[in-house]
């Protein structure tokens, strides 16, 4: 998780980007449904909320593999 976080906050700086937040998700397998990822519903949520410009995730498979549930 670790290197996952300072990837994301190197890329974050070397693109002249703004970290605003950080969700963790503990570890689950993407075909796993929202309820079963509280910071993910909670990270789409929070987006909808504050209208961010983006997401930044280490990966796509990090992202549920259909983002309507």
């Amino acid at each position: 998780m670790e290197d996952q976080t300072r990837n994301i906050r190197r890329w974050v700086r070397e693109y002249g980007h703004r970290l605003v937040k950080i969700f963790v998700e503990k570890v689950v397998s993407s075909t796993v449904v929202s309820d079963g990822r509280p910071e993910l519903a909670a990270t789409l949520s929070w987006t909808g909320d504050k209208k961010p410009a983006g997401i930044v995730a280490p990966n796509l498979d990090r992202l549920p593999r259909e983002l309507v549930v």
